[in-house]
């Protein structure tokens, strides 16, 4: 019922969030630390929750995400595997929630200078862009049926010390170029489609450049299948302009539209309705 209630008339893709490095994982996993084999939820009742429901999927095909993939193919939408690039949730040594690659990396956290997005790791390492690839790689052969994936890097969106993203950018087009080419490997070895990759950014090309982001390089080789931009909070009014200025070559762009940013609650309709008018 939640999916079917997303799911309406108009949708045509769902984007569903599988993970982040900073979480253990709630699918199997090498590369990762399943839930399973990370510290439990203890007295946090929210947590119990989670990891209870998660548990109900067990005896389902592919689980609990095999499950809901499923169900988005039985909607007839096509369905990402969305992955948080950076996530400042749980990053800290003691927080019985954070994944252990983040624990055994926690000194190449970008550090105080981002406040509360101190604990997100920082990508000029090989060891963090190493262990991006390959959550991903993991993933699409967990769950070959997949369309695609969507590299969320608004959540959060730094990746890079104060002022060197410009600088290290090459860097992160060389992982989302390894990605592209490890997704069409395995399109190609399956006899399928090649998977969809999609990609959330800043919402202006110069904020995306300062935080490493280098979208009109994409561009240019074409690694992506579009781009969605601004942030998980609203913005009733995107400068898609300017990105049209900037993705010469043609990689379609869509505006970003979340919730509240007062709130943090999601709007109605004619909100959303409102800003896409926009």
């Amino acid at each position: 019922r939640y999916l079917q209630s997303y799911c309406r008339s108009g949708v045509s893709t769902v984007a569903y969030c599988v993970g982040d490095m900073s979480w253990p994982t709630l699918y199997p996993s090498r590369v990762g630390n399943p839930y399973t084999s990370a510290m439990r939820a203890g007295d946090d009742l929210k947590r119990l929750r989670i990891y209870k429901n998660v548990d109900n999927f067990a005896s389902e095909p592919g689980g609990y995400f095999g499950t809901a993939f499923r169900i988005l193919r039985e909607l007839n939408k096509t369905a990402l595997a969305s992955f948080r690039m950076n996530d400042a949730h749980f990053t800290r040594p003691d927080d019985p929630r954070v994944s252990e690659f983040w624990k055994q990396h926690a000194t190449l956290a970008l550090g105080q200078d981002y406040g509360y997005f101190s604990g997100c790791l920082n990508y000029a390492s090989e060891a963090v862009r190493n262990h991006f690839h390959d959550r991903v790689a993991e993933f699409a052969e967990l769950y070959p049926e997949i369309d695609g994936i969507d590299l969320d890097a608004m959540r959060s969106p730094f990746f890079f010390p104060p002022g060197k993203g410009p600088e290290h950018a090459p860097l992160f087009t060389e992982l989302v170029r390894r990605i592209k080419t490890t997704l069409a490997a395995q399109a190609k070895h399956l006899s399928r489609p090649d998977y969809l990759l999609t990609v959330n950014v800043p919402l202006t090309p110069a904020l995306a450049l300062e935080c490493g982001l280098d979208v009109a390089a994409w561009d240019a080789e074409k690694l992506f299948d579009s781009v969605s931009v601004g942030t998980y909070q609203a913005q009733m009014n995107s400068p898609i302009e300017e990105w049209e200025k900037v993705l010469v070559h043609g990689t379609p762009v869509f505006a970003y539209v979340n919730c509240s940013a007062q709130d943090g609650r999601y709007f109605g309709l004619e909100e959303y309705r409102a800003a896409a008018a926009n």
